[in-house]
This record gives structure tokens, C-alpha cells and sequence, in this order.
């Protein structure tokens, strides 16, 4: 939590930069694959595998002092996973909206940048759909935690390609007892206006 505020002080920070800094906003969106587990403690621990496609993207309002980006907004995150147990199937749907922080380093003279980005989520729900049985749904409140590292490549102008790794780790319960693990990559486009 410490490390989040100090990047909250430096994209303010740098926005008041005024030499050489510029305030701009990033949009993007992805599509990806997805693999993890959904972990159940109760009554005994219970492991589904899960795997699937996901989609989302963020808007980012941004500061920049080159080659170093610093970027605070909103994303968005959604997959239909399916998951298999004991030939049990199911699929699962999952939706994650919060806040997100990203930094970019450009690699000078290659049009190439390398970055990191980090959030949690303000909302986070799933809806369980098994091939029989009642659907269920769940959602909580600060539950998600994201982390992840990319690559991007500039086309043209501002339009940027970029491939990334992701994780999210989404907690139902307050003991831990369920919960989301999921790692993807991802391939999208980003907008730097």
C-alpha cells in the first residue's frame, strides 16, 4: 500500500513538472488467454482448474518527463473461464472494474518501451454457471489485486501494439477461503493522446 501512494505523489508530481513534461491520456484495450484456478477452503480445499479467454483495457491520465511515463486511471477486466473438476464443467464469468498505475521506461531510438502496471479493483464479481445445478453469484468489494509487465511497440503517431503478462488474484471472503488466481497474456492497442 505504501509503494501505491508513492506513485500517486509522483504522477501528481510530475504533472506539476513544467519543463519538458506533458500531461496526456492513454486508452487501451486487450484480449487475451487465461489459466489459474478457482480455490474453495470449505468445507474441505477444493481446486478447479480454469482456463479461458478475457478482454478489457484501461484509461489512463498520464505524466511524462522522457523516456519514463507515469500513468493513474481506471481498467476493466472480463473473461468467461471454464472450468473443470472430478469431470465436473462449468463456466464462470468474471468482471473486474478499479483503479490502476503504470509505469513505461522508452527504449531511446527503437520505438520500443517496456513497462509495469499494478491496481485493485473496486468491484469484482463471478457468476457460476455449472452444466447442472443452480447458477451462482458472488461479488465483493476491494477484493482484486493485478499485477503485471508489457512490452509495446509504436506504430504510428500515438498508436501503440503492445503484449503483456498479467495476474489477478481475487479474494470472496474475508479468511481466505475463496478465491481467483489467474495468469494471462495479453495482446492489445493503446491510444496515447
Amino acid at each position: 500500500m505504501k509503494g501505491i501512494r508513492i506513485i500517486i505523489i509522483m504522477v501528481l508530481f510530475g504533472s506539476l513538472i513544467p519543463a519538458g513534461a506533458h500531461a496526456i491520456v492513454e486508452i487501451a484495450g486487450y484480449g487475451g488467454c487465461a489459466r489459474g484456478s478457482h480455490i474453495v477452503h470449505y468445507p474441505e480445499r477444493e481446486t478447479d482448474r480454469a482456463k479461458g479467454l478475457q478482454f478489457g483495457g484501461h484509461a489512463h491520465l498520464t505524466a511524462s518527463l522522457y523516456p519514463v511515463q507515469i500513468g493513474a486511471g481506471l481498467f476493466h477486466n472480463s473473461s468467461t473461464i471454464d472450468t473443470r473438476k472430478d469431470g465436473g464443467d462449468m463456466d464462470v464469468i468474471r468482471r473486474t472494474t478499479g483503479f490502476s498505475l503504470a509505469l513505461q521506461i522508452s527504449i531511446p531510438d527503437t520505438g520500443l518501451a517496456v513497462y509495469g502496471k499494478g491496481g485493485f479493483s473496486f468491484y469484482d464479481h463471478y457468476i457460476l454457471k455449472p452444466d447442472a445445478g443452480q447458477r451462482r453469484t458472488k461479488g465483493r468489494l476491494f477484493s482484486t489485486s493485478t499485477a503485471g509487465a508489457g512490452l509495446a511497440f509504436a506504430l504510428t503517431g500515438p498508436l501503440w501494439l503492445f503484449t503483456e503478462y498479467m495476474f489477478l488474484n481475487s479474494k470472496y471472503d474475508n479468511n481466505d477461503r475463496e478465491f481467483f488466481r489467474n495468469h494471462s497474456v495479453n495482446v492489445g492497442l493503446k491510444l496515447s493522446l
